[in-house]
């Protein structure tokens, strides 16, 4: 974790400086590890990261893992973050209109993207079509907590859902639970594609 962590931290130096930033995403990438080995991932597994943004949650995409994608709207956010990450694909999509064929992916990453979408069911169809069967989503939801009403107060506008509802929709799009964890500010699920 120690080295995961330095590489974080080194394409994002703001993190050194703001101790609850860095709180909260090393719990996030932790949980995440820790879900992500409850699953075989070979040389041969392709993986996606739906919505980099700035890369967070590029850390977890599995190093044995030689296919990475990472998929971003916009193109401001993918110039930013691919100079970082010579060895990763990156495409420039709409999660909700993805370009991509049936069944590409083993493993899909959608980690704090949920909570921008008004529409969990459409996402979830999206992800599902661009999962090959057996393969695995790892999805974030952002829960009605406390800490998370600050960011309304700051300006943005969220999609807070209960782990109750995340759920209901999962199982709705034929996606089976692998496990859970919650770091307070965040639901993680980990699902499988039936």
């Amino acid at each position: 974790m120690r080295i995961l962590w330095d590489k974080t931290a080194r394409i994002y130096p703001w993190l050194r400086s703001n101790p609850v930033s860095r709180h909260f995403l090393q719990k996030e990438i932790m949980c995440g590890l820790n879900l992500l080995s409850m699953i075989t991932i070979t040389k041969d597994t392709c993986v996606a990261d739906l919505a980099v943004g700035r890369g967070h949650s590029i850390p977890l995409l599995p190093d044995t893992a030689q296919v990475k994608f990472a998929i971003d709207k916009s193109y401001r956010m993918i110039s930013l973050t691919k100079p970082a990450y010579p060895d990763i694909h990156f495409i420039q999509a709409d999660a909700l209109h993805l370009p991509i064929k049936s069944l590409t992916f083993d493993l899909v990453l959608c980690i704090g993207l949920l909570e921008y979408v008004p529409d969990t069911h459409r996402l979830l169809a999206e992800i599902y079509t661009i999962l090959k069967i057996n393969g695995c989503l790892l999805l974030t939801s952002t829960p009605r907590a406390r800490i998370n009403y600050f960011r309304f107060i700051s300006g943005h506008k969220i999609y807070l859902r209960n782990r109750d509802v995340i759920e209901d929709v999962t199982s709705a799009h034929s996606f089976r639970m692998i496990g859970t964890k919650s770091t307070g500010s965040q639901d993680q699920f980990l699902l499988r594609k039936e």
